[in-house]
């Protein structure tokens, strides 16, 4: 008997741990009102603490405005009943959501990876009803509230609180001359989400943007936040408008709930704060719009070899040898160093005698971009090989630049280079002009046998106007069709700017996505997701021909809708969007495995939408 009891408790115990150690639900409700904001949550509970999180992939709420989220919350409690301990563990991610119009709103499961195993909750389902409903409720509330002893006042944030600011280190500039744009958020209040809902179009300029090094990790009260610099470069003179920069600001606010006693309104109880609650309000802002008026670079003392650089430079050069052989070669290396936009200076042009065979400079840049300006260096190295000896000179060389702070224009030049070459390999050259002269020989000495049959043609007939003629006279104006026809299919091509964009927006999102990885690779977090919001929105403002200062999230899903794109896809891109925004300026920072998942996110929606496209 006392066998049977054991194994009856050892399969009742191995039952238990065989059940699953986690629950994994969805909590929504069953019914709302147009308009109206509620909560999704997606509930873990265990009887022992959580494990590890990973992987969480939600619904699509197809149907539903998200505010925020998700925004994770966990508790744990302990209760010992009659002798027994109880222990609840728990973690909620909660979406706060509204419908914009009724109807039912059906939502598939989420997943989520703990300690290795995925769990899914089941779907749900949502009764969206008219808005009346809403107000109905709302009055039945407010009956209630009356007969409670406080009522709670809806929290706001005024301007005062959340003041986005451009900022320009000059408000007047030369063309070319480089400018320091700052972007920098004041609140007084707590900032839990930051989203980019419009970018500047930046018309008019050329743009580095600065890798910001450290952003806080809490947002206190009374702070200031630099969310973004970049060193911008007006490409011609005139006014320039920089166009305000639309973001979408999520604040965690403390709202106050009032007593309905008049004496306490009256005296101003201090200890009114305690019946206060935190509360979540969403803020759409824009910062201000800055004119930049741009002078003209003069035309009073332009040197012939100015090429529109602008800003303080220095100019040196080397050659590494000035007596060689016929054939060796020899290198000039030029270095053009200093402060201004060293990305768009170009080799300087060298005159080489006709007898050098010139290969292309090979391009070096060591640069850095900073909050103080673009520094750094740019090398070029031309690589020639004289082909006879002789001696030659090489014109100096001249690099000018326009120095904005002086007024004027400044031109370097070398010292002109005189090469001397010397006669090459005498063996090459006398196997070379052997083979010359036996050629010569051979063409009035004895003919090789010839083992084929030639075609017999008499020895009087005239070339003019023969068939060979006439084949030969025609050629060129063929040739000269051909030319023109193809020519004007080119322009065509070339005039269609909306179809060179289209064609040129995943090769460009591409290029960015490259540049993300290697970012990615450094640990550059920041650089990364500037990488991966520009291959997202410009694959979209090129491909679909959106102009960047319409670039928005509504605009994108009715163009994609437009485009008969399928819904999934744009679900996925629009939520790669807004991972990708919320990563970059989550005040948390991000791992290097979500960068990892931001990047194959990225990468499979835009590869997506092209293989769609293309079927």
């Amino acid at each position: 008997m006392r066998y049977f009891w054991i194994v009856l408790f050892t399969c009742f115990f191995a039952h238990i741990q065989a059940q699953d150690e986690y629950t994994f639900e969805v909590k929504s409700p069953k019914q709302v009102a147009v308009g109206q904001a509620f909560d999704i949550q997606f509930v873990i509970s265990s009887s022992k603490n959580i494990g590890q999180l990973s992987n969480f992939k939600a619904p699509t709420f197809r149907g539903l405005d998200i505010h925020f989220g998700p925004s994770q919350s966990q508790s744990s409690s302990t209760s010992i009943i009659n002798g027994q301990r109880t222990h609840t563990a728990s973690v909620i991610l909660s979406y706060r959501v509204s419908a914009p119009k009724e109807g039912t709103i059906n939502f598939g499961s989420a997943s989520i990876d703990i300690a290795g195993k995925t769990y899914k909750t089941a779907g749900a389902s949502i009764q969206v009803s008219k808005s009346n409903s809403q107000q109905q409720q709302g009055g039945q509330s407010n009956r209630a509230s009356a007969n409670a002893p406080q009522q709670q006042q809806p929290a706001t944030i005024s301007n005062d609180d959340l003041n986005l600011k451009a900022s320009v280190s000059k408000r007047s500039a030369y063309e070319g001359e480089e400018i320091l744009l700052t972007y920098t958020l004041f609140h007084n209040v707590n900032i839990q989400h930051l989203a980019v809902h419009r970018r500047t179009s930046g018309q008019g300029f050329w743009s580095e943007t600065i890798n910001l090094n450290s952003r806080p990790a809490q947002h206190g009260k009374g702070m200031s936040l630099v969310l973004e610099k970049s060193l911008i470069y007006p490409q011609h003179s005139g006014r320039l408008t920089i166009e305000p920069l639309e973001m979408e600001v999520i604040a965690v606010v403390q709202n106050r709930q009032r007593s309905r006693d008049p004496f306490a309104d009256f005296f101003n109880d201090p200890f009114g704060s305690f019946f206060g609650s935190a509360q979540q309000v969403k803020k759409n802002i824009s910062s201000n719009r800055v004119n930049i008026d741009v002078k003209p670079l003069p035309e009073k003392g332009k040197p012939a070899s100015f090429r529109g650089n602008v800003g303080r430079f220095t100019f040196n050069s080397k050659i590494d040898k000035t007596t060689l052989k016929a054939n060796e070669a020899l290198t000039i290396t030029v270095t053009i160093g200093g402060h201004g936009n060293l990305r768009h200076i170009e080799a300087p042009k060298v005159l080489f005698p006709a007898d050098f065979e010139v290969y292309a400079p090979v391009e070096k840049d060591n640069i850095q971009v900073s909050e103080h300006g673009m520094t750094g260096s740019k090398t070029f190295e031309f690589l020639v090989i004289p082909k006879t000896q002789g001696s030659y000179i090489i014109p100096p060389i001249k690099f000018s630049y326009f120095d904005p702070q002086q007024g004027r224009y400044i031109e370097h030049k070398t010292e002109e280079f005189k090469i001397t070459v010397q006669q090459g390999d005498e063996r090459f050259m006398a196997t070379a002009v052997g083979t010359a002269e036996q050629n010569r020989f051979l063409n009035r000495d004895i003919e090789f046998i010839k083992t084929r049959t030639s075609t017999l043609k008499p020895i009087n007939q005239k070339f003019l106007f023969s068939t060979l003629f006439w084949v030969l006279f025609g050629l060129p104006f063929v040739l000269l069709t051909a030319f023109l026809i193809i020519r004007q299919q080119l322009d065509i091509r070339n005039a269609d700017v909306v179809g060179l964009r289209n064609r040129r927006a995943f090769k460009e999102a591409r290029k960015n996505l490259r540049k993300a990885e290697k970012f990615m690779n450094e640990n550059n977090k920041n650089a990364f997701y500037i990488e991966i919001s520009q291959a997202l929105w410009g694959f979209l403002s090129k491909k679909f021909n959106i102009p960047v200062a319409e670039l928005s999230i509504e605009n994108v899903h009715q163009t994609l809708l437009g485009k008969q794109i399928q819904t999934e896809h744009i679900d996925q891109f629009l939520k790669a969007l807004e991972n990708c925004e919320f990563a970059r300026f989550a005040p948390n920072g991000s791992s290097a495995q979500s960068m990892k998942e931001v990047y194959d996110e990225a990468l499979k929606v835009i590869s997506d939408i092209v293989r769609y496209l293309n079927e």
